[in-house]
């Protein structure tokens, strides 16, 4: 399904979806999956494979490095 999104062939990624869900997979966990799945392709694409680089974030947020009275609160 993934190739089939990151190419553009929606036939397919329906086609593949649908049978996914013929085939009782859960949606929300299917989607959960794939969110997951592409933040991991995207943090290899950032990192250039370096596997130091596979953090919970792709990069800092741009308030780390500030005076901790400045960081947004949760």
């Amino acid at each position: 399904m993934t190739d089939a999104i990151l190419s553009g062939d929606v036939e397919t990624a329906l086609r593949e979806l649908n049978d996914l869900c013929k085939h009782g997979k859960e949606l929300n966990r299917l989607i959960s999956n794939l969110l997951s799945h592409f933040r991991n392709l995207l943090i290899f694409q950032v990192s250039k494979g370096d596997s130091a680089a596979r953090t919970s974030e792709a990069k800092p947020p741009r308030w780390a490095n500030r005076p901790s009275s400045s960081a947004p609160t949760p």
